[in-house]
């Protein structure tokens, strides 16, 4: 239940902020950052994914708020990875058996050398 309401959450509002339809949003529960050579080196507890099949959106679940900051901190080192050229990390879906493609920009225009600013909402922009 909690990836079904933080996806919608996530959804609404990239649909307020791009203008595409709510419904050109989906999830995957689960997927994997792993290094070129297919080693895990973590795994991010949903993936918010937009038309045309990019990661928009990461969303790691807390219920603790002291696990958030930890999270971010875990996991922006990795996107920053994912982001550069060439990409040091790749994002697979939970079972490895198909590379995610990862947004590069938000729809504001910033670049991914951003990630991170803003609280870090969009955590694939």
């Amino acid at each position: 239940a909690a990836a079904s309401i933080c996806s919608e959450a996530i959804s609404m509002e990239l649909s307020r902020e791009t203008g595409a339809p709510f419904s050109s949003y989906s999830y995957l529960r689960g997927a994997l950052w792993m290094t070129e050579t297919g080693r895990s080196v973590g795994e991010v507890d949903l993936a918010v994914v937009g038309e045309g099949g990019e990661v928009v959106a990461l969303c790691e679940i807390k219920r603790d708020p002291v696990e958030v900051a930890n999270a971010f901190q875990q996991h922006e080192p990795k996107l920053r990875a994912a982001l550069g050229d060439p990409p040091g990390l790749h994002l697979w879906t939970a079972d490895g058996a198909s590379r995610l493609r990862l947004r590069r920009r938000r729809p504001s225009g910033r670049s991914p050398d951003d990630v991170g600013e803003g609280g870090g909402r969009s955590a694939a922009d």
